[in-house]
C-alpha cells in the first residue's frame, strides 16, 4: 500500500533533483518496519521502551503541580510514525551540527541522536524552556553521548547557541506553536544555516497562525524547496 502522505512529497523531491532532495526522497522510500536494519531496529526499540516507561510514570514533572510525566509524554512527544519520519530525515541529511527547539521528554531528541550515532558523527543541541521536562529528557538522551540539553526560554538560549555553533546543518523547530515566534526562529536559524541545509517545522497546521507561518516560510525565495508532511514541514536551504 502506498503511503499517500509520503508518496507525493517523495515524488516532488525526486523532481527537484538536487543531491540533498534525492537523498531525502530515497530515505522516504524506506519508512516501513521491514526497511530497518538490525542496529536501527534495536535503537528504536530502546527509545520506545523508554517511552513506555515514561507513560507508566504518574509522578509530577518537577516544578509543576498539574503536569505528570505520563501526560507530558502522551500529549507532547512525537508519535512513533512521526518520530520515525524524523529519524529517516536526519539519517538522510547527515548533519554535523543539529539543533532542536522543544525537548519535552526527549523522545524526538533520542530519535535524532540515534540517527546521528548510527551515521558515526554529529552533535545535537536541544533547547527546552521547562527545567522539569529537561530533567526527565536528560535520562532519555543520555545514552547517546552526542546530545546536550540547554534550559531556558528560546529568546534567551537560541541566539547564544547559534553564535557558539557558528553554523548548523539541520534544525527541528517544535516548541512555540504561534505565527510570529515561528517566523522569528526561521529568520534567526536561516542566517546561520550551512548550505545545503534543512529546516524542519513541526505542527505546521496546529492552528491558523501556524498555517500562515508555514505559507510564508514555504514561499520564501530563500527556501529552494518545501514539502508538507501534514504535521512536519521540510524546507531545503540550498543557496
Amino acid at each position: 500500500m502506498v503511503d499517500v502522505e509520503i508518496a507525493a512529497p517523495r515524488q516532488a523531491l525526486e523532481e527537484h533533483g538536487t543531491p540533498l532532495a534525492l537523498a531525502i526522497a530515497d530515505a522516504l522510500g524506506r519508512m516501513a518496519e521491514t526497511d530497518l536494519d538490525p542496529d536501527e531496529r534495536a535503537g528504536i526499540a530502546a527509545i520506545e521502551a523508554r517511552r513506555a516507561a515514561l507513560l507508566e510514570d504518574n509522578s509530577f514533572v518537577a516544578g509543576s503541580e498539574t503536569l505528570t510525566v505520563h501526560d507530558a509524554t502522551r500529549l507532547a512527544s512525537k508519535k512513533v510514525r512521526e518520530a520515525r519520519l524524523l529519524f529517516r530525515l536526519v539519517r538522510a541529511i547527515k548533519p554535523k551540527v543539529a539543533i532542536e527547539l522543544g525537548t519535552n521528554m526527549g523522545i524526538s531528541g533520542a530519535y535524532q541522536a540515534l540517527a546521528l550515532k548510527l551515521d558515526g558523527d554529529g552533535r545535537l543541541i536541544t533547547l527546552e524552556g521547562h527545567p522539569g521536562r529537561a530533567a526527565v529528557a536528560q535520562g532519555t538522551i543520555e545514552p547517546y553521548g552526542n546530545t546536550e540539553i540547554r534550559v531556558g526560554y528560546f529568546v534567551d538560549t537560541l541566539q547564544p547557541t547559534l553564535d557558539e555553533l557558528g553554523q548548523v546543518d539541520d534544525a527541528f523547530i517544535d516548541g512555540h506553536h504561534k505565527k510570529e515566534p515561528t517566523l522569528a526562529y526561521f529568520e534567526q536559524i536561516l542566517a546561520d544555516t550551512r548550505r545545503p541545509g534543512v529546516l524542519l517545522f513541526d505542527d505546521i497546521h496546529h492552528n491558523p497562525g501556524m498555517d500562515e507561518a508555514w505559507d510564508i516560510i514555504s514561499a520564501d525565495e530563500r527556501v529552494s524547496f518545501a514539502c508538507d508532511f501534514r504535521r512536519i514541514g521540510v524546507c531545503l536551504i540550498e543557496h
